[in-house]
């Protein structure tokens, strides 16, 4: 990283010391940086900007410029406070929680983002690889369609929890397709490259399958949807099994 291995610390681990010397409310939304040199606490971007000074002093004369600055804090803004959806951590019982607060408007545009990502993916995902697989029969529009019918289920189980708890579930789900989209990547460029034999492509999309199962399951836990919404999560599963039966035929 930026920084040298011991000058990190988990909030879980930083001493008394120098957790005082934090704003908590702040720490919330905004990584903070201590400089036990010059006595002094920066958060968020002033913080990004004083690493990457050090290391790339040219970098940060670029970035200090009115555009790039604007643009640093957009994009700093968006994954800071989408970190929770986007990790989905293990929290400790020591330290202080420093989980992000809800913006509503950065969480609908986070998941825009990745349902763009997602939906292009598609594309040369069918024309590459479903081709050549056991859904070999599932047109591009089958499969946009498929993707269609598994949002607007997911938007349909969000209605039955409450606002923070739905928006959180879309979160998590849109998380878990743009990590499925992430892994398809490397098979879809092997396609390309190689005739790639059918029996490859099918082990790789069932690898996938199990490992976005097994991340559904921890993402799911983590935003309390099992064991309290058990009978949502199940009409969820059934829906994406429906979707793929629907591409087989």
């Amino acid at each position: 990283g930026l920084l040298e291995k011991n000058g990190r610390q988990s909030f879980s681990e930083i001493p008394p010391e120098l957790l005082n010397r934090l704003d908590k409310n702040l720490c919330n939304n905004e990584i903070p940086l201590i400089d036990l040199t010059n006595n002094k606490v920066m958060y968020g971007t002033d913080a990004l900007l004083e690493i990457v000074g050090g290391r790339f002093p040219l970098l940060k004369k670029i970035f200090l410029l009115k555009l790039f600055k604007k643009a640093i804090k957009f994009f700093y803004k968006l994954i800071s406070l989408n970190r929770r959806t986007i990790t989905a951590p293990t929290f400790s019982s020591k330290g202080f929680d420093c989980t992000p607060a809800l913006n509503v408007k950065y969480r609908i545009l986070w998941i825009l983002i990745g349902l763009g990502i997602h939906t292009i993916i598609l594309i040369p995902l069918q024309k590459n690889v479903l081709s050549n697989s056991f859904l070999s029969h599932a047109s591009l529009i089958q499969v946009q369609l498929g993707h269609a019918f598994l949002i607007l289920s997911n938007i349909s189980a969000a209605l039955f929890l409450n606002k923070k708890k739905a928006i959180e579930f879309l979160g998590q789900m849109n998380m878990l397709c743009v990590i499925a989209s992430l892994l398809y990547v490397p098979l879809i460029f092997l396609n390309k490259a190689f005739l790639i034999p059918t029996f490859i492509n099918n082990g790789y999309l069932f690898l996938i399958i199990f490992v976005v199962l097994k991340e559904y399951i921890r993402r799911m836990s983590f935003a309390n949807m099992l064991p309290l919404n058990n009978n949502i999560v199940a009409a969820n599963l059934l829906s994406l099994i429906a979707i793929i039966i629907s591409l087989l035929k």
